[in-house]
């Protein structure tokens, strides 16, 4: 995938939790303008099995298909418009939506509109 990634200022914080071994503490993390995908949080020790990162898709591009495994997933669009095959369903979300993928499913989010397409993606182990 070649995704080229334009400036983006968006800072994403984890409220401190507690855990049975340690104590996490929030974080600001900024996006970069770096090409391609950007890792946020990365798991343990970081979190407590969180990883999130966030996307941008130009025109015609497309995230592979994958599955979520043993975790559940949140995609947060934040700009432009996007197909998501879930399963064998397809689904069109855009800016200000947000997608639940449960654990278990294949998914992929295509971009065939003109516009580029921004997303933050949330997994997390499902209980």
């Amino acid at each position: 995938m070649s995704s080229r990634v334009f400036v983006a200022v968006i800072s994403l914080m984890t409220a401190a939790c507690a855990s049975s071994s340690k104590q996490l503490k929030w974080q600001r993390l900024d996006l970069t303008n770096e090409p391609g995908r950007q890792m946020l949080l990365t798991g343990a020790p970081q979190t407590a099995g969180m990883r999130s990162g966030r996307v941008i898709l130009q025109p015609g591009e497309e995230m592979h298909r994958h599955s979520t495994n043993g975790n559940e997933e949140v995609l947060l669009f934040l700009a432009g418009r996007a197909r998501v095959v879930v399963g064998t369903e397809s689904v069109d979300v855009g800016e200000g939506q947000v997608l639940y993928i449960p654990p278990q499913t294949e998914h992929e989010v295509h971009n065939e509109g003109p516009q580029l397409v921004r997303y933050v993606f949330t997994v997390a182990p499902a209980r």
